[in-house]
Formats: structure tokens, sequence, C-alpha cells
């Protein structure tokens, strides 16, 4: 499979200043906006592919000699409009309108209660810088280029298809890397700006240490063209790369799986099993610290609520939210780390739905609480690394026993115990871990969806295995002993 990941490049100084080139674009979108939305019908029509919709517009906004366009407007408002920029947001617009015609679409098909949809045509968008007509790398050597095939496209074999794909595949990855390798050197490159009515090329400096992560962790892979990014006042240049990666095929009855538990008290408990269920280890992951600062800056919050109301607290809230997103990232590295120090196949999760109404003390805590956003980090650096992502029913890992004997109870001065009704009192997250393996076991041998799926999305029925009707008298997994589901 083919995953995507970004990486930000700050920019410490620029000759240029870039708030005009911002402006400029987003003007361009929004009057492009306007042209696509009037021409929908057209373009739509166009079921070739999106390149062709690109063509039709552009026909229409750019002319040249040989043709006139439908509304020259564009070419005398924005003059010297770079050729790729502009098919850019020729593109943009088209995926906006587009956008807009579907959520109306499922507007009309409802009973019309809620407010109708509108077009937005004034956007925060950023431009793409592309190589060669907008971005160069200072002392970059010369690009490695294909050589052209004499053979007509559509004449080629699908192997000779194949052959020219990776040669092209290789050719961009060897100019990715002689950019970053340039970059490490000296640091800079040359966007072109739009400054006093003019698109011209400025020196654009970039941070050394972005550089060099980009050096040591991203010379396998081949850097897309840099979007422009601005956040808190300062510009950015966000590179893409695109990694192919081979996902675990171990059979199911040699994985190892790491089940995770995530919790509001412990950020999260984890163990490795096997499929006769063996336990090689586990971990209890939890950043009290920053949860202490967490909860110190909410408790801020409230008093400065109480004083200025809540339209004040804006900046207070921002920061809250920056706090929580490092930890969730932060618990999402330690969970993969640990997963592939064991040699993992599948990360397994609970299905954690919070929908509706929070009625309970610690409303705020689980509103803050970031399991879903911990989820997709882990499935994102899980997939890097070859692993699987797998989801189960949520019921009941904490309220029955992972031996069997029954319903468990906690301790009243320490939620985190467990007693079991023989007695027996053990750790509450590590128990709901321990369930997890057979659910896993019980879905895969009953469901009839592929397991070549990097992430495996169940339905109601296949979320829990007695709502299957999958475990049964004399079945393996009869030490389950659910009562409802």
């Amino acid at each position: 499979m083919n995953i995507t990941s970004s990486y930000q490049v700050r920019i410490v100084n620029c000759s240029v200043n870039l708030n005009d080139t911002v402006r400029i674009y987003q003007e361009a979108l929004s009057y492009l906006i306007g042209i696509v939305n009037e021409n929908w019908d057209a373009v739509k029509s166009i079921t070739v592919g999106a390149l062709e919709q690109q063509r039709y517009i552009e026909k229409l906004v750019h002319g040249n000699k040989n043709r006139e366009a439908k509304y020259p407007e564009f070419d005398k408002k924005f003059y010297k409009y770079p050729s790729y920029l502009r098919r850019a947001t020729i593109t943009a617009a088209i995926g906006a309108v587009s956008s807009y015609q579907s959520n109306l679409a499922n507007w009309e098909n409802t009973d019309k209660q809620t407010a109708v949809p509108t077009l937005q045509v004034d956007r925060k968008s950023f431009p793409t810088f592309f190589r060669d007509d907008m971005f160069e790398v200072e002392g970059a050597p010369e690009k490695v280029k294909v050589p052209k095939n004499p053979k007509a496209k559509d004449k080629l074999t699908p192997e000779e298809k194949k052959i020219e794909k990776k040669k092209r595949q290789a050719a961009q990855l060897k100019n990715s890397q002689n950019e970053i390798t340039a970059l490490n050197d000296k640091h800079t490159v040359y966007l072109k700006v739009y400054h006093k009515n003019d698109w011209v090329w400025a020196t654009v400096t970039l941070r050394k240490t972005d550089i060099a992560y980009l050096r040591k962790y991203w010379m396998h892979a081949c850097a897309s063209a840099p979007v422009l990014e601005k956040r808190f006042g300062k510009y950015s240049l966000r590179f893409s790369f695109e990694e192919n990666i081979f996902l675990s095929k171990t059979p199911i009855k040699k994985q190892r799986i790491c089940a995770v538990d995530l919790g509001l008290n412990t950020d999260a408990t984890c163990c490795i099993m096997t499929a006769d269920g063996t336990i090689l280890a586990r971990k209890f992951i939890n950043f009290a610290s920053d949860k202490d600062h967490l909860y110190h800056v909410l408790n801020r919050i409230k008093k400065f609520q109480r004083l200025h109301g809540s339209r004040e607290a804006h900046n207070f809230w921002a920061y809250a939210k920056r706090i929580n997103d490092e930890l969730s990232k932060k618990i999402a590295s330690v969970i993969v780390e640990f997963a592939v120090l064991y040699s993992a196949d599948v990360i397994v999760f609970e299905h954690l739905n919070f929908k509706g109404k929070k009625a309970s003390s610690k409303k705020q805590k689980i509103q803050m609480w970031r399991k879903n956003g911990i989820q997709h980090i882990v499935e994102h650096k899980a997939h890097r690394c070859g692993i699987r992502i797998s989801h189960i029913c949520a019921w009941g890992t904490s309220k029955l026993a992972f031996d069997g004997s029954g319903k468990v109870t906690r301790a009243q001065n320490n939620h985190s115990l467990a007693t079991f009704e023989s007695g027996k009192q053990y750790n509450a997250d590590l128990n709901a871990c321990f369930d997890t393996l057979p659910r896993l076991k019980s879905w895969d041998s009953t469901s009839t969806r592929s397991l070549a799926d990097p992430v495996l999305h169940l339905s109601a029925t296949e979320w829990c295995p007695i709502r299957a009707g999958v475990i049964t008298q004399g079945s393996p997994f009869e030490l389950i002993p659910y009562d409802i589901c």
C-alpha cells in the first residue's frame, strides 16, 4: 500500500513578503470557483477524467494566439499568472464546487429541516510551488531525465508500461535525493512569488534542523512539490513523501498481536500475546506530568472564564489543545515503538464511540480525551512499519474477567483494581487487554472479510462474537460467559 507523510520546514528568511502571493492566489481561486460553478453542468458531463475537466476550464479563462478565452478578465486581472499554478488553482476550484454540489444534492434528498448548503468562495488556501516553474534548489545538480520511448503510449505492452513507470520513479527519487543533499549544504531555495505587480524569483532560507531531519529520515522517499503554509504568523513549506509499504502477511495462528486499552487514568495499557494466549510482554503508558500540565491549564481557564467570560479565553483553549495534541503524539509513539520492539503483526484497539450527551462528573476529561486521534496517529505510524490495525467491540472488556469467571467489581478506593468472583484482584486495564484475543480470534474464524485490508472496520454483528452467534456451547471460545450484548 502507498502511504503519504508530510513534514513542515520553517522559512527562516525570505527576500520578499509572501503575503501578496497568498492574497493573489486566494483571489484567483475565488474567481475560478465562480467560473466553475457557472459551467458546472458542462464540467460534470466530462467523465474522461479530472485532467480533461481542468483543460476545459483553462480554455475558458486563458487564451492564446490560436483561441480567445470566454472569460478574458482572468488574464487581465491576474497578469503573468504561472501556468502550473493556474492549473493547480483550477483543480482546487473544481474540487470546491464538486463538494458543494454533492452537499446540495444530499440536502435535497433529506427533509430539508437544516440550512441550505452554501458555496464558500473565500477560502483560506495556500499555493503549491511546482518544480522548475516556481521552485528551485540552490546548488542542485542537473536533473536526471528518462529517455523517451519511441513507441506511442497506446502501443506499449503492459510489461513495457511497468518498466517505463519504474524508470520514471527511479529518476524522480534520484532528483529528490539530489535536492535534499543540496539543501543540506546551503539551506536555500528560490520561489517565484508575486511582488510589485509581477512574478519574480525570491531567495528563501530554510531552517537548518528541518533540512537535517529530511536528510536523515526521508532520503528513501520521493518528495513532492512543497505547499506554502502559515501557522502562528510564520510561513513554512510542507513537503509530502510517498512510500510503498508491504503489510505483514503472517498466518493468523502465527501472529503476534499488540492489544491496547486506552484509558483516562492510565493513558494506555499494552500487552503482546500470541494466538494461543501466551503473554510475552506488557507495558503501562502514563504521562502523568503532561496530564497534570493540561489539567492545570484547564483550571486556569475555568477561573478566567468566571471573571471575564468565555469569549476572551480562546487563547487559553488553543494552548490547552496544543498540549493535548502533543500528549496524543507521545502516547501513539510509545505504543508503536512497543509493538515494533516485539515484532507485532497487528495492533488491536477497542472501538470507542462516545457520541451524544456526556452526563458525568468527568465530562471535561472525556471531552478532552483524544482516543480517536491517538488511534489515527498509531494507524499511520504502524502502517509505515508494516503493522496492521484491527478493532474489536469494546463491550464488556473491562466488565468481564479474562479467565471466564464472570463479572468483576471495582475497588471503591482504587478503580484501577478489579476483583474477580474468585476473590483474585487484578489490574483492570490489563484485564481489558487480555479480553482482546478471544474476540479477535472469533471474528477471524467467522468473518468473510479480506484480511488484506490494512484497517478492519466491522459491522454491528461482527463487533461482538455473541451478537454474531459464533460463541456457542462447546466452542473454543466458551470460556467467555457473556450474558448480554
